[in-house]
């Protein structure tokens, strides 16, 4: 007597690579008779974590002793991760005219 059987998979993606989601497997088996069985598998992709800044001590002036924007150290940032999932960088500071200091970041992940 011969067997024959027939088996097929199918995979739903509803992930992203920053927000994670699931990964959905499902197997199904059925052998000549009729008779089948079906198997799912949940892949959990868990969101990548944030990138934090690095601390760093604050500064206390005199009003007349105002630091230029170099005196100010760079803003560094990493969300602890490799490969595709690293987020890290920099941040230089500008002064603006007045007090105001403004650290802007502009931010690209490659996934």
């Amino acid at each position: 007597m011969s067997s024959t059987w027939d088996a097929h998979g199918e995979q739903v993606d509803a992930y992203t690579n920053c927000d994670g989601g699931t990964i959905t497997r499902t197997w199904t088996v059925t052998d000549l008779c009729g008779n089948s069985d079906t198997k799912t598998q949940v892949i959990t992709l868990l969101p990548i974590p944030p990138a934090l800044f690095t601390p760093f001590d604050d500064v206390t002036v005199a009003c007349n002793m105002i630091p230029p924007a170099s005196f100010l150290p760079e803003l560094l940032y990493d969300n602890g991760l490799s490969g595709d999932c690293k987020i890290m960088g920099s941040i230089v500071p500008e002064r603006e005219k007045t007090l105001r200091i403004v650290w802007a970041l502009s931010l690209t992940l490659d996934v």
